[in-house]
């Protein structure tokens, strides 16, 4: 499993939500399934899912590469 690069700023945010009574769970993305149609961890269906991702990510990825093909 990679290290999260930028764990500082999805606790900033978990901290921030948990302050108005939002559950929060920082999983890495891996981790959720679904079921009919819903995101779903542990069993539980999950409401918002957001996905942190840094320009390296982008531009390591394959899917976004400009071979020229």
């Amino acid at each position: 499993m990679k290290p999260l690069r930028f764990r500082h700023l999805s606790d900033a945010l978990a901290e921030m939500w948990e302050g108005i009574d939002l559950p929060v769970r920082i999983v890495e993305a891996d981790e959720p399934g679904h079921r009919r149609g819903r995101v779903v961890l542990d069993g539980r269906p999950v409401d918002i899912a957001l996905r942190f991702f840094t320009i390296d990510d982008v531009v390591d990825d394959e899917r976004w590469s400009h071979s020229g093909t």
